[in-house]
């Protein structure tokens, strides 16, 4: 069957394997059982979940970081004050 894989361990963004076996909590690539979903990947049984989720990610942290630098600006703007 094939996955796509992202995360930390993918070459590209998304990176399709084949998985030899698989159950609902893990699968098995080249020999190798891994979870679903760990701390540093995530497998996916399509290419627009795969992509749909990593796009999710990176809107989050986009968001997360406008969050950060309006908050940084803030506290700069009550330095200059002092």
């Amino acid at each position: 069957m094939k996955v796509y894989r992202t995360g930390f361990f993918a070459k590209n963004l998304i990176q399709e394997m084949e998985a030899e076996k698989w159950t609902d909590k893990t699968l098995t690539i080249n020999g190798t059982r891994s979870n679903w979903e760990s701390r540093y990947d995530r497998f996916f049984k399509s290419f627009d979940e795969a992509k749909e989720y990593i796009k999710n990610q990176s809107e989050s942290n986009i968001l997360n970081l406008e969050r950060k630098l309006k908050e940084e600006n803030e506290t700069l703007i009550k330095i200059n004050q002092l």
